[in-house]
C-alpha cells in the first residue's frame, strides 16, 4: 500500500481549492462570481505548477463562455461581457505569474565569500566523516549507495565460495574468470592455474579430447553444457564430475557463462556396480539351463532369453499377439492356451508340460511353470516363466510305460503259467484217489475167486472222487472267470474231513497226525463248498510240508468256533519253523519251498475273502504258525443265526 504524507499548508490549501472549486461551479451559473474562479486558477498555479495552472484557468474560461453563450440568461449586456473578458485575462494571467520559479545557480562569487554555505550533496560526489574513534559519522547519498552496492556484492561472493560445489564464471568465450574458494580446495590449484582454459589440464587424459569438444560446441552454439568427466582432485586422484554450464544473456548477446561442477564419483561407482550387477544378472538368464521368459500382466511377451531365442528361432517381437503360437505343438495348443488364459485372469502360478518346435522343426517335450510379480498394493506387474527341457524324462517315461505293458502281458503269462500248476495241483488230489481205487477195483477182481463187493465199492470211490475232480474244475473256473459263487449249506467238520481224506491219498502226506475238534454245536457256513476244501487241502498241505527238514512228525490241529453271531472261525495249526516274513506271505510269487510257485496262498486267500470272510496267519509262542480263517454263517431265512460263541 502507498502512504502519501501531507503537511499542514497542504491540508490548507486543499481546503482553500475546494472553495474555489465551488465558486467556480458557481461560476458556471452566474458569471458575476467568475472572480471566484480566480482563488481556484491560483492555488492551483501556486501549489501544482504553471501547467496545472493553466489547465485551471482553461476551465474557468469554458465555464463563463458557456455561461454567456448557452444559457438564456439576461446577462448579454456589455458590462457582463466585459466583466467576463476582464475575468479570463486575469485567469491566465494569474496561471503565468503565480506560479515558482526555479532558482538560479549560485554565483562563484558566493562560493569564493562562502563555499560552505552550498547543499553538501553539491560540494563532493563522495563526501564522508568519521569520528576520532574511525566510526562512520557521515556519508552523502552516493557514498551510501556504493557502500551498499559493495556490501552485496561481497555478501554474494561470500555466499558463493561457502556453496558445497565448484561455482565459475566465464566469459563470453567460455574462459574461465573465477573460481569460488570450494572448487580451489577441490582441484588443490591456485586461481591463477585455473582460469582462463587452464582447467582443461586437470581433465582425465581419455576424457580431454571428447570434453573440449562437446565444450567448444555448447559455447559457440550458446546452448546448456552438460559434461561428465574424470578431474584430477588435490590429492592426485581422479573423480568423476559433472560441469554444468548456463549462459547469461543481455539484449540476445552471451554475457557470461555461470558453471557449477558437482562430485558425483560415488553415484558413478554405484552406477557401475549397478551396470556389473546387470550384467551378471544377465548373463545368469542368458546362460541357466532353462529357457526363461517374461510377460507383462496381460500375458504379452516381453522378452526371451538367448537360449530360448535360439532353440525357438524367433525374437521377442514375432511372438506378441499369439505368435508364440507357432511354436507350440498343434495337439497341445488348445489345452496350453486355456490354462495360460486362466492364469493371467485370476493370478494362480502356471504349470504345465507341453511340445516345443525348434527352429529345425523339430519337438521336444518342456516343463513350463510361472509366477507373478506384484507389487506392493497386490496389482500383478510381470510374469515371469521358466521353461525345462524334460524330453529325455518324458521319452523314458514313455519307454517305462512301455517295459510295464510287456511287463504286465508276461506276468498274465506267467499267471497262467502258475494258474495251470495250481490247477494241476488242485486236481492231483482227487486224481489220485481215483487212480488209487481203481488200482484197488483191479487187484479185487484179479481175486480167485474176484471179491466183488470190494471191487464195486472201489468203483464207488472212483465215480465219487470223478465227481469231486468235475466240481474242482468248475470251480477253479468259477474263480479264474469272476463269476458269482455257488454257495450252499455246508458242514465244516464234513468238510474238513473230507479234505483229510483226499489229503490222505498222497503218499507223502499219510504219516501226518491230522487232528480235528470241532464243538457239537458248531453251525454250519453258507459257502462253495469245493473252494472252501480246496483252501483247507492247501493250508494242510503248507502245515504238513513246514516240519521239512526239522525231524519232527508232523502234526496238524484244526478247530472251529463261533466268532459272532454271523461269523464263524476256522484255525490250523502246525508244528513246523513258523513264519520268516509274515508281511510278504500272501503276495503272489513269493514262496519259501524250493519247488513251490507261491500262488497257493494268495489264491486262498482271494477265495476267503470272495466268501466275505479273512485269511490271516501268525506265529505260536512256542513253534510253528496257526492260519485263521472266517466264514458266513448259514441261515434258511437269509438273516445270520443267532448262535452263542464259544471259546
Amino acid at each position: 500500500m502507498l502512504t502519501v504524507r501531507i503537511s499542514r499548508f497542504s491540508r490548507v490549501a486543499a481546503l482553500a481549492i475546494g472553495v474555489a472549486i465551488a465558486s467556480g461551479t458557481v461560476a458556471l451559473l452566474e458569471p458575476y462570481t467568475g472572480c471566484l474562479g480566480l482563488v481556484l486558477v491560483i492555488l492551483f498555479t501556486h501549489l501544482l505548477g504553471r501547467d496545472i495552472g493553466r489547465l485551471s484557468a482553461a476551465f474557468v474560461s469554458t465555464g463563463i463562455v458557456w455561461v454567456l453563450v448557452g444559457l438564456p440568461h439576461p446577462v448579454l449586456a456589455s458590462s457582463s461581457i466585459t466583466r467576463s473578458i476582464v475575468t479570463i485575462l486575469a485567469a491566465w494571467l494569474c496561471a503565468e505569474l503565480v506560479s515558482r520559479r526555479p532558482r538560479k545557480p549560485v554565483s562563484n562569487a558566493r562560493m569564493k565569500d562562502d563555499p560552505f554555505d552550498l547543499p553538501i550533496e553539491r560540494l563532493a560526489s563522495q563526501l564522508w566523516s568519521r569520528t576520532i574513534d574511525g566510526q562512520p559519522e557521515y556519508m552523502n547519498g552516493r557514498k551510501i549507495a556504493e557502500s551498499r552496492l559493495r556490501s552485496q556484492v561481497q555478501n554474494f561472493r561470500r555466499m558463493v565460495d561457502c556453496v558445497p560445489a565448484c561455482v565459475c564464471v566465464a566469459d563470453p568465450a567460455g574462459k574461465l574468470v573465477y573460481v569460488n574458494k570450494v572448487g580451489l580446495a577441490t582441484l588443490g590449484r591456485p586461481r591463477e592455474e585455473v582460469v582462463g582454459d587452464l582447467w582443461m589440464n586437470y581433465i582425465h587424459p581419455t576424457d580431454v579430447e571428447a570434453a573440449r569438444a562437446q565444450w567448444a560446441q555448447c559455447i559457440e552454439a550458446g546452448r546448456p553444457v552438460d559434461v561428465v568427466v574424470r578431474m584430477q582432485q588435490y590429492d592426485g586422484a581422479y573423480r568423476w564430475q559433472r560441469l554444468l554450464a548456463e549462459p547469461f544473456y543481455d539484449k540476445g548477446v552471451v554475457v557470461n557463462w555461470y558453471l557449477v561442477c558437482t562430485n558425483i564419483d560415488d553415484l558413478k561407482e554405484t552406477e557401475v556396480a549397478l551396470q556389473h550387477r546387470e550384467h551378471q544378472l544377465r548373463e545368469i538368464t542368458e546362460t541357466i539351463p532353462g529357457m526363461i521368459w517374461c510377460t507383462d500382466a496381460g500375458g504379452q511377451p516381453t522378452y526371451l532369453n538367448r537360449r530360448l531365442a535360439e532353440y525357438a528361432g524367433v525374437d521377442i517381437s514375432e511372438t506378441r499377439d499369439l505368435g508364440y503360437r507357432k511354436t507350440i505343438h498343434p495337439d497341445d495348443w488348445e489345452r496350453v492356451f486355456q490354462r495360460w488364459k486362466h492364469s493371467v485372469q485370476t493370478g494362480e502360478p502356471y504349470t504345465g508340460v507341453r511340445r516345443m518346435r525348434s527352429k529345425d522343426g523339430q519337438y521336444r517335450w518342456y516343463q513350463v511353470r510361472a509366477e507373478a510379480m506384484r507389487d506392493a498394493d497386490g496389482n500383478i506387474v510381470q510374469w515371469y516363466g521358466l521353461n525345462i527341457d524334460i524330453d529325455e524324462q518324458k521319452r523314458a517315461e514313455d519307454s517305462l510305460r512301455e517295459v510295464q505293458t510287456q511287463l504286465a502281458r508276461a506276468t498274465r503269462i506267467a499267471t497262467v503259467a502258475e494258474l495251470s500248476a495250481s490247477i494241476a495241483h488242485e486236481l492231483n488230489q482227487p486224481l489220485t484217489s481215483v487212480i488209487a481205487n481203481a488200482h484197488a477195483c483191479r487187484r479185487w477182481l484179479a481175486a480167485n475167486p474176484p471179491n466183488l463187493d470190494e471191487a464195486r465199492s472201489s468203483v464207488e470211490a472212483i465215480l465219487r472222487d470223478g465227481h469231486a475232480a468235475d466240481e474242482t474244475m468248475q470251480s477253479i473256473r468259477t474263480l479264474f472267470k469272476g463269476e458269482s459263487l455257488k454257495k450252499s449249506q455246508c458242514s465244516i467238520p464234513g468238510t474238513v474231513r473230507d479234505a483229510v481224506r483226499l489229503l490222505k491219498e498222497d503218499p507223502t502226506m499219510r504219516d501226518a497226525a491230522i487232528t480235528p475238534e470241532f464243538p457239537a454245536n458248531l453251525p454250519d457256513v453258507n459257502v462253495d463248498r469245493i473252494q472252501i476244501q480246496q483252501v483247507l487241502i492247501n493250508l494242510m498241505s503248507n502245515a504238513i510240508e513246514a516240519t521239512e527238514n526239522t525231524g519232527r512228525t508232523p502234526q496238524v490241529g484244526i478247530t472251529g468256533a463261533v466268532l459272532d453271531e454271523r461269523l464263524v472261525k476256522i484255525e490250523i495249526s502246525d508244528n513246523g519253523n513258523g513264519i520268516a516274513e509274515p508281511d510278504t506271505l500272501f503276495q503272489p510269487f513269493l514262496t519259501s519251498k524250493a519247488k513251490g510257485m507261491g500262488i497257493g496262498l494268495a489264491v486262498s486267500r482271494s477265495i476267503i475273502e470272495a466268501h466275505d470272510g479273512i485269511l490271516t496267519a501268525r506265529n505260536n509262542l512256542d513253534q510253528g504258525a496257526t492260519f485263521s480263517l472266517t466264514l458266513p454263517i448259514f441261515s434258511l431265512a437269509g438273516e445270520p443265526q443267532t448262535v452263542a460263541p464259544r471259546a
